[in-house]
């Protein structure tokens, strides 16, 4: 009987080689496939994110304190140097909140410096984008405050956290005496009242002064009229002399405020106020190319799963039909 050996000890031949090495790539591939689709950070490792034409904000965590980030836009600054045993950025104190009633979608952050004023980061699935895109704001050189509004892409400790609308409010001026100028912004729907101080911070002052003095301040210039209804959105002095002035965001600051602090948020019932009296800002329609970048980089966002799936999907419904141009 003539001993035949065993099939790992046999020659094998250019074809039988050349199909392993295939099957074995195919292997690979779906392999490849198969843990982008189970991982999120798999997938997001893969997409072309900077090829998008937006900017980007990196949030470093200090590591002496975690209430605290670094700001920057450089993504080299968020890696400590050889050199260096800092990160780069500007420090903020953040504050982190979600909405309870819809966990799907990432939590919100509000950034607060006393010398650089307020930003606050809302998930581009918790707000009406051609609202967002439409956004109104005073004429150059007019003297009236804005908060500036801008689609960005949002990376905290160097993972990339998806589509944001970032709302930057005013910072303080200095008045005629050197002194920086402290202020309150106030939210008003229908007859309630929630109001915070310049850095969104639920430390207000001078609203609730004035009510103990009988005073209001005049009637506001224009509401901005958002899903929920329309709101005012104010900035009121300490100088009840000095004119309350207006400010539009896309956004419900009523109801960011009550998410973000809660009962810490007081509301109060003042019928003195009538939104629906004031008449309204009219912003302009955004231009096509402002929504084709938009679709852009909401078409990047979809990819990245930042949501998880009825979240998801929902938004990739509003991005087909409301928002499809």
């Amino acid at each position: 009987m003539v001993p035949v050996d065993p099939w790992w000890l046999k020659r094998p031949t250019l074809v039988a080689t050349l199909f392993r090495i295939l099957a074995y790539a195919l292997l690979v591939v779906g392999l490849i496939f198969l843990a982008s689709y189970a991982s999120p950070l798999a997938s997001r490792s893969m997409l072309p994110l900077e090829t998008a034409r937006v900017r980007e904000i990196f949030l470093s965590t200090t590591p002496d304190d975690p209430r605290r980030v670094l700001l920057t836009r450089q993504r080299a600054a968020t890696t400590v140097q050889r050199d260096s045993t800092a990160l780069g950025g500007s420090r903020y104190w953040i504050h982190r909140y979600a909405d309870p009633e819809r966990p799907g979608i990432p939590g919100r952050r509000l950034l607060s410096s006393r010398s650089r004023g307020a930003r606050l980061l809302v998930p581009v699935a918790a707000v009406d984008l051609t609202t967002v895109l439409s956004a109104w704001k005073p004429d150059a050189g007019s003297g009236t405050p804005w908060i500036d509004v801008d689609l960005v892409y949002l990376y905290e400790d160097r993972l990339f956290q998806g589509l944001f609308v970032e709302l930057r409010f005013p910072k303080r001026q200095k008045g005629d005496d050197g002194e920086w100028v402290p202020f309150d912004l106030i939210a008003v729907r229908e007859n309630r009242v929630r109001t915070v101080d310049w850095v969104l911070q639920p430390f207000p002052r001078f609203y609730r002064e004035a009510i103990s003095l009988g005073q209001r301040p005049a009637n506001p210039s224009g509401g901005v009229d958002l899903p929920t209804g329309r709101e005012l959105f104010l900035a009121i002095y300490r100088d009840s002399s000095r004119s309350i002035e207006t400010l539009a965001a896309p956004v419900s600051l009523f109801d960011e405020l009550g998410l973000a602090w809660g009962n810490d948020a007081i509301t109060i019932l003042d019928d003195r106020w009538d939104p629906d009296s004031v008449p309204g800002f009219e912003p302009a329609p955004p231009p096509a190319e402002r929504w084709n970048r938009a679709i852009e980089l909401l078409a990047l966002h979809l990819a990245a799963r930042i949501e998880d799936g009825d979240e998801r999907e929902n938004l990739r419904r509003r991005a087909e039909t409301q928002w499809a141009r």
